[in-house]
């Protein structure tokens, strides 16, 4: 009988081999290691959610967002701080980094480098951007009304120019006017946003707010007309200016909207209405031709920028003697 048997070396041979398979199988699966961001931009003081993947099973994983172009840290060197994430039985993980505001650092404008740093050797980056979602006014029409008054206001604005395109805004996203402390606004009936009809159904009024639904896309860097029909105002007499969020294709809430912040081509005036004196006093009641004699009203407000017309005869109707404030001089010749 004869018996076969396999050398030594032939058999650490083929255990080498299949140890070599089976490592390169484990990186194929775990070593391709990633990292991503939901969005490619953001606006300020919104949070950047991360999802790593690839990495080994357990890894100890570092990651830090710094400026790609000029200093690193930049001017708020606290947001760029590294933070540390242990990756699943499936080498994943997910975690978030938070976009500081316009006051709380120098993000806007800039390109971020995400780095990932494993401890088992798994290596990614990822590149995304910080843009400006800061629109601007250009008016307010009318600039001026009176309290109590029932009004057609033509709002103008030029969408952000983020670097980005989520500063877009599609058909259906929510748009927010609000009106400051102290408008307190009880009306509001039809309106077009670059004169495409408001639906109806989606407007909501609260005492200093207007919002509706963006019934026409519209791109960054474009110029926004929006008609407010209908507005009344039981307002006191003031300046006023007008704020506005409009929600872009990023999503909706903080975070994901067009800024227009109240400035003064935001604003405009209400006036208060005047009411009718309950007299007049003259400096003389009696005098000649050639004399003068001062006439005062008693009582009643002229209101805000308001003029006051004289007559003699009847008001109105009678001849014109005059304007002035609550006072006037007059100098019979006959």
């Amino acid at each position: 009988m004869k018996f076969f048997t396999t050398p030594l070396r032939t058999k650490f041979a083929i255990t080498n081999f299949l140890l070599a398979v089976s490592f390169l199988f484990v990186n194929n699966v775990f070593g391709q290691a990633s990292v991503t961001t939901d969005l490619l931009d953001y606006p300020p003081g919104s949070t950047a959610i991360i999802t790593g993947t690839g990495f080994q099973p357990g890894e100890y994983v570092e990651l830090h967002v710094h400026h790609a172009v000029g200093d690193s840290l930049g001017t708020d060197p606290q947001y760029h701080q590294p933070w540390f994430v242990t990756a699943d039985s499936l080498g994943n993980f997910t975690t978030s980094w938070y976009v500081p505001s316009v006051a709380e650092g120098d993000a806007l404008g800039a390109t971020l480098l995400l780095q990932a740093h494993g401890d088992m050797g798994s290596v990614a980056e990822w590149t995304f951007t910080d843009s400006d979602f800061t629109g601007t006014w250009t008016s307010v029409t009318p600039s001026t009304t009176c309290a109590g008054a029932t009004a057609s206001y033509t709002l103008i604005a030029n969408n952000p120019t983020s670097t980005g395109t989520n500063a877009n805004v599609p058909v259906g996203k929510k748009v927010v006017i609000t009106f400051p402390a102290g408008f307190t606004l009880s009306g509001f009936t039809s309106g077009t946003l670059n004169g495409t009809a408001i639906s109806s159904g989606t407007i909501t009024t609260t005492a200093i707010t207007v919002s509706f639904d963006n019934p026409v896309a519209f791109n960054k860097n474009t110029t926004v007309t929006i008609v407010l029909n209908g507005i009344v105002n039981n307002s006191t007499a003031a300046n006023y200016q007008l704020s506005m969020t409009i929600d872009n294709n990023t999503g909706t809430g903080v975070g994901f909207q067009n800024l227009f912040p109240a400035s003064a081509n935001s604003q405009f005036t209400i006036n208060a209405l005047p009411s009718a004196p309950t007299s007049v006093t003259a400096t003389a009641a009696t005098i000649c031709n050639g004399g003068s004699t001062t006439l005062t009203l008693v009582g009643g407000t002229a209101g805000t920028s308001s003029t006051t017309q004289w007559f003699s005869g009847s008001c109105g109707t009678g001849t014109s003697v005059g304007t002035g404030t609550n006072s006037i001089t007059v100098s019979p010749t006959t």
